[in-house]
């Protein structure tokens, strides 16, 4: 009798072992497999095909872009946002879509509640009601929202402005 538990223990103990190793094993061949796949330097453009959304823009001139950025949309307002991959920079899009498809114009002296904002690591730079300016274009077609947009944010901390041009964004609208 005192043999025997101990022979069960070691038994378990082994299957144990031999399971979290195989667990470990997939775990890690997931994870390879994952990165290889996302790899820039293999030569292939990173890109989400099964819902081809994205946002860029070129935020003083250098590139900016998000594959799937988030979206929202809930009574006619719509919220966009795109976190980089440092997760400092971003970009925020605020509209209240009422109108529709057409033209939208943000920027000081412009009494909606409509905003765009980009952050990074030194402060916001927006383009509301009370600072900045900027348009965005927005159509529909097939199930998705797409736009172009640029704006010039305004810092309120320290008046500095930030160029934010060549916008543009692909989401899927929920049916």
């Amino acid at each position: 009798m005192g043999l025997h538990p101990k022979i069960k223990c070691e038994k378990i103990n082994r299957k144990m072992k031999k399971l979290i190793s195989t667990l470990f094993l997939i775990v890690l061949i997931l994870s390879c497999a994952d990165a290889k796949k996302n790899d820039p330097d293999d030569g292939s453009k990173i890109e989400q095909v099964s819902n081809n959304t994205f946002l860029s823009a070129k935020i003083d001139g250098r590139t900016f872009h998000i594959d799937s950025p988030t979206y929202f949309s809930m009574q006619n307002i719509i919220t966009l946002a795109a976190v980089g991959n440092d997760k400092v920079q971003k970009i925020r899009i605020y509209i209240n879509y009422t109108k529709g498809p057409g033209t939208y114009t943000f920027g000081e002296g412009i009494s909606n509640s409509d905003n765009m904002v980009y952050t990074n690591s030194k402060g916001d730079w927006l383009a509301a009601k009370t600072k900045g300016e900027g348009t965005i274009t927005i159509t529909e077609e097939g199930g998705y929202l797409m736009s172009t947009f640029s704006f010039t944010g305004v810092n309120e901390e320290d008046n500095s402005t930030r160029q934010i041009t060549e916008g543009k964004f692909k989401v899927k609208v929920d049916s």
